[in-house]
């Protein structure tokens, strides 16, 4: 105990600067627990708050309020994210019927859950256990309906009375700090994974099933008119959006420097950008732009949004993400545009007359570029890429690129392909990006239908030393072309493993535990990052609470029972810990 005590005492005698530090490489509730264990730690470690959440429900509206009323703590606030993002309600007013719905709907959460999860060896991914046991005591069907349904009325009150509106429009008076908002529909990410614990979520009670909010608005609340709808009558698709360019615009006195509209890929094909369609919101945007000082902005725009004419407003941008929406390798192309250039068809591919050239103040100024979800031409981006004096990173995710192959004088093939190696040739070879003494950082990004939303290959050092430092190309060609019938077509070969196995590294965006080289399954397993045993995976699972290969027992995914250790012996002893609490909260 003497040992102990003479530990704490050892503490205490810290500066708050290394107290502050030590605190900088533990989460929020770790610091605390910390801070519940003796007084005087909480004069040297403090709670980190640089960021609030609002959204449509009133969990994350109060904690806003008492953030924005404490003295000390108003002023750390940086950044605002609104989860634009909304539970739907039951198509049907019968209760049994209500809860097959209920259950349909969380089937592909389960899934979705599973897939990402796959076959992993627990022992190295203790978050795979910890979500695996949540998933074992899954709440049953007809208690988390109960639970939704009262998430349901919170979020429609709210609404109704435009209490989130209001709570930014009160956070923007009382953060002096803040220089980020962020309208974001990946909050929840996937089922036990959000990708932010807002104070919402963590009030979640323990194994709650639901089905993840969605970006599309019920239409009953298009009713509910915003004050700018006598100069736009259109309706309001993208609430958070607009109401946040709406208060900025209106509230003029706050240092709101970074602007991010930050959509699941999944969602981009369902939601508008929410600006294009909207004259007014347009105007606000454009008004927040060109203040001083302004300088990230992620758009996520659609082939109508007036691209080059919103850059053309901003004089010291430094950071820019641009997310295309319509981009479908099936069916259509949602091609980049920064230039007011006219377009052609040919066999359904658009390309440009011209190279695209960013506005002059970007060429200077630009810093940071990330594009997402386009489709390109090759040639057109490079040139477009080649002026920008002072870029420091590119960042490609899951963009596609548009190619020509010329066969003689009439013949030609156009199509469209992930693999970005003649890009990189072609961005090697025609800029002076190697001569110059502080090079911009290329990385690519890669997404495989296969895989769980979210999971991605990340390739940058190979990228760069190709670039600069007469390396080999990460990516190998898997196309060939052939004359058939006088006729040439293309024929690709293989899938993303092979086009850049061993290159780079399998990430998720969800789960930092999930990293692992990126090779197959059968090296995965000789390097014991997956399991060798045939009868683990979510495929396997066998009948649960929620239907066939739903919420499995911890004997079937080989989990022992969770383990109640020294840490959590102690702390029920000094009074921190209940029967009830979170097995992950000890």
């Amino acid at each position: 105990m003497g040992g102990r005590l003479s530990h704490m005492v050892g503490l205490a005698s810290l500066p708050p600067e290394l107290g502050d530090h030590i605190s900088s490489f533990l989460t929020n509730r770790d610091i605390k627990s910390l801070r519940l264990t003796f007084s005087f730690v909480c004069r040297i470690v403090t709670l980190r708050i640089d960021r609030v959440f609002i959204s449509a429900n009133p969990r994350n509206i109060e904690v806003v309020h008492e953030i924005a009323k404490h003295e000390e703590f108003r002023k750390r606030v940086r950044e605002v994210i609104w989860d634009e993002t909304y539970f739907d309600w039951p198509d049907t007013h019968i209760p049994f019927l209500q809860i097959i719905w209920y259950k349909e709907l969380c089937k592909p959460e389960i899934d979705r859950l599973g897939r990402s999860e796959g076959n992993d060896c627990v022992i190295d991914r203790p978050g795979h256990a910890v979500r695996m046991r949540q998933l074992g005591a899954a709440m049953p069907p007809e208690e988390s309906f109960k639970f939704y349904q009262k998430l349901l009325q919170e979020q429609d009150r709210v609404l109704r009375s435009r209490v989130d509106v209001k709570a930014f429009e009160y956070a923007l008076d009382r953060f002096p700090s803040l220089r980020q908002v962020t309208i974001s529909t990946k909050t929840h990410g996937r089922l036990f994974m959000p990708l932010y614990e807002s104070p919402m979520i963590r009030s979640f009670l323990y194994g709650f099933m639901y089905p993840l909010p969605q970006p599309e608005l019920n239409e009953e609340y298009y009713a509910y008119k915003p004050p700018w709808r006598h100069q736009d009558p259109r309706p309001v698709h993208r609430h958070g959006v607009c109401s946040t360019l709406r208060a900025l615009a209106k509230h003029g006195k706050h240092d709101v420097s970074e602007f991010v509209i930050e959509d699941a890929v999944e969602y981009t094909h369902k939601i508008s950008d929410g600006i294009s369609t909207q004259t007014c919101t347009l105007a606000d945007l454009h008004l927040l732009i060109q203040r001083p000082g302004f300088r990230r902005l992620d758009l996520h725009t659609s082939r109508r949004f007036p691209l080059h004419e919103t850059l053309e407003k901003v004089e010291n941008l430094q950071s820019l993400c641009v997310q295309v929406t319509g981009h479908d390798l099936n069916t259509e192309y949602a091609v980049l545009k920064f230039s007011n250039q006219t377009w052609t068809h040919i066999n359904r591919h658009a390309k440009m007359d011209e190279y695209p050239e960013f506005p002059r103040p970007l060429v200077q100024n630009l810093q940071n570029l990330v594009i997402q979800g386009a489709c390109v031409d090759i040639w057109n981006l490079v040139m477009a890429l080649a002026p920008l004096a002072s870029l420091r990173s590119l960042e490609l995710r899951s963009v596609s690129f548009n190619h020509e192959k010329s066969f003689g004088e009439a013949l030609e093939c156009a199509y469209i392909s992930q693999n970005p190696s003649d890009f990189l040739y072609a961005l090697r070879d025609n800029t002076d990006w190697r001569s110059r003494p502080l090079r911009p950082k290329v990385t690519i990004f890669l997404s495989d239908e296969r895989w769980a939303k979210g999971q991605m290959v990340k390739i940058d050092s190979e990228v760069n030393e190709f670039l600069y430092e007469d390396g080999e190309n990460p990516f190998v060609c898997v196309t060939e072309f052939k004359e058939i019938d006088d006729m040439w077509v293309r024929l690709e070969h293989g899938d993303l493993d092979k086009m850049c196995s061993g290159k780079g590294i399998n990430m998720d965006e969800l789960d930092p535990e999930y990293e692992r080289p990126n090779y197959d399954d059968e090296t995965l397993k000789l390097l014991g990052i997956i399991s060798t045993d045939e009868n683990s995976g979510y495929e396997r699972w066998g009948m649960g609470p929620w239907g066939p290969q739903t919420c499995p027992t911890l004997q079937e995914q080989g989990i022992k029972p969770y383990y109640r250790g020294l840490l959590s012996r102690l702390n029920e002893h000094l009074g921190y810990w209940a029967p009830g609490k979170l097995a992950s909260e000890i």
